[in-house]
């Protein structure tokens, strides 16, 4: 028997991707919300890393920097008050499933291990949840809370 035979197909695997800021193609796609997360933005700074390679308890170790922001960024989406974190997420979330865009997420990291695919993993896992939840439901789009 097929191993795969029972695996449910995420329909927002390919809706979500991470993309190399300098060798991206310009012209994005039409249907699509392209966020930068980045530092050097200040509209999504809240989705930037705030571990950066230089610091002393990081010392250039890339892997740690991003379990370090996979932690944080868990951590700051499950607390129970709102935060620019939750809000921004919040906002991309809601793009992806209420709107049906794409969302294309931008750093300078790619094709490396990015904070982008923590980011990506998260929005991807959520919008599967949802998208279970809503199987049963017809009812109208509802506003998306983390």
């Amino acid at each position: 028997m097929n191993q795969y035979f029972f695996k449910e197909k995420n329909p927002f695997e390919k809706r979500v991707r991470v993309l190399n800021e300098q060798t991206m193609i310009k012209l994005k796609p039409p249907n699509c919300y392209r966020v930068l997360v980045t530092r050097d933005n200040t509209s999504f700074k809240a989705l930037s890393n705030p571990f950066k390679l230089n610091y002393e308890y990081i010392k250039n170790n890339k892997k740690l920097a991003i379990g370090l922001f996979h932690y944080w960024f868990t951590y700051m989406l499950e607390m129970p008050t709102q935060n620019t974190i939750k809000e921004t997420f919040q906002k991309l979330l809601n793009k992806l499933i209420n709107e049906n865009q794409d969302i294309e997420l931008v750093c300078n990291c790619k094709p490396d291990v990015c904070h982008a695919d923590i980011i990506r993993e998260c929005l991807i896992n959520k919008a599967k949840k949802h998208h279970a939840l809503m199987q049963d439901d017809t009812s109208e789009p509802m506003e998306i809370e983390y």
